[in-house]
């Protein structure tokens, strides 16, 4: 998609009521940045993005930790163009990366900026390790205000423990990757060919994409769900699935 498409599709996101959009990426950063320049809707919205494993990157020792997590803030916030992040979020959680000496750095950095005023509320991502974060948010290693984590018909494995302890402790719980299905096999769409038919006859209209947002969104303890789209088609077919009244 172009620039001018990006940014359509985000004006029609807010229109629509979408006012929560996530970079992960420095190029999703970026662009995100332009679209919110050239609306001039920066107000309007909650900006969230994440660290960019910067934890994986540096020595596993609080300054290191903290420096680089510093540093990541301020390069997100230069490619958003953006004086405060609304959600920051420490990218994909994990054991091994996240040890108890890196999450002290990373807790020490992300309080200075909260008491700047650069970062609002802080987190994590988590694409696997989701009891590693559920007891790391339990015993207090890691202030949580948002939890974003895989979470779809083939990999529900954070509904076990990761999102219950999230409400329990009035975190909020995103579902991400929804379309990424058995080993990050894309489900983004079902053509609409005969190969597909049978999966698709049975959602009353609507198509399969549809119809597994409707599912993700009835889960106990998910309080909303991410949803990548690129294009004002692709909003509105994301859009359709709160439209769904009767389960499929």
């Amino acid at each position: 998609a172009t620039p001018d498409e990006r940014a359509a599709t985000v004006q029609a996101a807010l229109e629509a009521g979408i006012t929560f959009f996530h970079a992960a990426y420095e190029r999703e950063a970026a662009s995100l940045g332009v679209s919110l320049q050239s609306l001039g809707i920066r107000e309007q919205v909650t900006v969230s993005t994440t660290d960019g494993d910067a934890l994986d990157r540096c020595p596993d020792t609080e300054d290191g930790a903290a420096q680089a997590v510093r540093g990541a803030i301020a390069r997100k916030r230069e490619l958003l163009g953006v004086d405060r992040i609304d959600v920051f979020l420490l990218y994909d959680f994990r054991p091994e990366v996240h040890t108890p000496t890196r999450l002290a750095g990373a807790r020490r950095a992300l309080d200075e900026a909260r008491e700047a005023g650069t970062i609002r509320y802080t987190g994590a991502t988590c694409y696997g390790a989701y009891d590693a974060l559920a007891e790391a948010i339990e015993g207090g290693f890691l202030p949580a205000d948002v939890v974003l984590a895989r979470f779809n018909y083939f990999d529900q494995a954070a509904g076990a423990h990761l999102f219950p302890a999230c409400r329990v402790r009035g975190v909020t719980a995103l579902a991400a990757q929804s379309f990424s299905w058995l080993g990050d096999v894309p489900f983004v769409r079902f053509p609409n060919t005969w190969r597909f038919r049978n999966l698709t006859k049975n959602f009353y209209g609507f198509t399969a994409a549809q119809a597994h947002l409707y599912w993700v969104l009835a889960q106990p303890n998910v309080d909303g769900v991410l949803v990548s789209m690129q294009t004002a088609g692709q909003l509105e077919e994301n859009i359709g699935a709160t439209r769904i009244t009767k389960t499929p």
